[in-house]
C-alpha cells in the first residue's frame, strides 16, 4: 500500500471510506437522512444514493436533510445533487442554509436513521469560518433525539486547526458521559499520526 493513492479510498487505511461503509449499515432504501454540514455536497450525495433504490422506482419514504451555514456551501450542494439526481429523488431533499446548531422543525423526534457531520471548515473555501465546540455540541445534544433506536450519527473530527483541536477535545469528552445503556460510542483515529481526521460514531441501542 505504501507509495499507492488507492489506500485513500480504502475502509481499513482511510476514515472516509470508513465512514461511509458505516452510514450504509444504517441506511437502506426509503430511509431518512441528515447531512448537518453538507459542504461541498459529496456526503450529500453518498447518503442519496443509500435511500433511493437504484432500480429507477420512486421511493416515497425516502428523505435527505442537508444543512450548512454558509451559502456557498448550499448553493455547491444543490448543484451537485441536480446534476447526479433524478427530478423525483430531488424532491425528496431539502436544503437549509442555517447553523447546524438547530435542526429544522420540520424534524421530528426518533424519525432519522442517520445523522452526518463533517466539521471543520469548508474545503476550498474560507478556513476562518469553521464548526465550533459550543455550536457543534448544542447540535449533537439535539440530534440524540432525532435518531431511532438502531441508528447512527457520525462525526468527523479535524485536530489539524486550533479551533478543530479545541472542538475534537470537546466533543470527545462530551460523548464518554453519554449512558452507556442507551449509546455505543466509539473512536477511530490514526495513533500514529495525531493531527490526521478522526471518526466518532454514536449507536442508538
Amino acid at each position: 500500500m505504501r507509495g499507492d493513492a488507492s489506500w485513500w479510498s480504502s475502509p481499513l487505511a482511510s476514515h472516509l471510506p470508513l465512514s461511509r461503509l458505516l452510514w450504509k449499515q444504517g441506511l437502506k432504501p426509503g430511509g431518512r437522512a441528515v447531512d448537518a454540514t453538507c459542504g461541498n455536497g459529496k456526503d450529500s450525495l453518498f447518503l442519496s444514493t443509500l435511500i433511493f433504490p437504484s432500480d429507477g422506482d420512486d421511493e416515497t419514504e425516502a428523505e435527505l436533510i442537508c444543512i450548512d451555514v454558509q451559502r456557498e456551501a448550499i448553493g455547491s450542494t444543490r448543484s451537485l445533487l441536480a446534476e447526479e439526481l433524478r427530478p423525483p429523488h430531488l424532491e425528496r431533499i431539502r436544503l437549509f442554509h442555517q447553523s447546524h446548531e438547530r435542526f429544522p422543525d420540520c424534524i421530528a423526534d426518533n424519525s432519522v436513521d442517520v445523522i452526518v457531520y463533517n466539521l471543520g471548515y469548508l474545503p476550498g473555501g474560507d478556513k476562518s469560518v469553521t464548526t465550533r465546540h459550543d455550536t457543534t455540541i448544542t447540535s449533537l445534544t439535539a440530534a440524540l433525539k432525532l435518531i431511532v433506536k438502531g441508528g447512527l450519527i457520525s462525526v468527523m473530527l479535524y485536530r489539524g486547526h486550533p479551533e478543530g483541536t479545541v472542538e475534537s477535545d470537546g466533543v470527545i469528552s462530551w460523548a464518554s458521559q453519554l449512558p452507556a445503556d442507551e449509546w455505543r460510542v466509539f473512536l477511530h483515529e490514526p495513533l500514529n499520526r495525531p493531527t490526521s481526521p478522526a471518526l466518532m460514531t454514536l449507536y442508538r441501542l
